[in-house]
């Protein structure tokens, strides 16, 4: 009777560890996976709403960013000591009306899905898309503000997407009024 039970988990085990992802971020986590296995893991549906031309469109479309930040990853290595490693940008957006968090971070990870399956193209210095991994996108409201996360799993790809984003804001600034730019996100000892 044991043998039944322990056989039934593993069987268990086995179908909900070889099930598709329900989300990006879990797909991304899962098995390190490609850029191209993390689009492909979407959710049917997920990006019907629009088409690539039209999430591409909303991207060139997004105001001038207030800000790009590094966003920075503590690692503690030891019981009393960590480190500083960069994990990708954060953009700080004034609040477009009629735009909520949610709706931007499914239209920039759509977009993503897009360009890497080949249905869309990407932009001028694209903070969204890299071209070997893929970039986790979250979006929150704060103050008045929409800042998108932008997330890349190791720090060479992170300071990448940082790099991108810095790039991607300062062609929609104008002389008068430069992105505010933090240093660059490199680990710090």
């Amino acid at each position: 009777m044991w043998h039944v039970f322990v056989r039934s988990v593993a069987v268990a085990s086995g179908f909900l560890l070889g099930c598709s992802c329900a989300s990006p971020q879990a797909a991304r986590d899962s098995n390190h996976a490609t850029a191209r296995d993390t689009a492909h893991a979407l959710p049917s549906g997920f990006c019907a709403d629009a088409t690539a031309k039209d999430r591409l469109a909303v991207l060139n479309r997004l105001p001038q960013p207030l800000a790009v930040e590094p966003l920075i990853r503590h690692i503690s290595y030891a019981k009393f000591a960590s480190r500083q490693v960069a994990n990708g940008a954060l953009l700080v957006l004034p609040a477009p009306e009629g735009v909520s968090p949610a709706w931007l971070q499914r239209t920039l990870t759509c977009h993503e899905a897009d360009v890497v399956l080949g249905r869309g193209e990407a932009a001028d210095a694209d903070p969204v898309v890299l071209p070997t991994d893929w970039v986790a996108v979250a979006a929150y409201a704060k103050g008045g503000t929409l800042v998108v996360r932008l997330e890349a799993d190791n720090p060479d790809l992170a300071q990448e997407v940082l790099t991108r984003a810095q790039a991607w804001a300062n062609k929609r600034t104008d002389c008068n009024k430069p992105v505010a730019k933090a240093a660059p996100a490199a680990e710090v000892p």
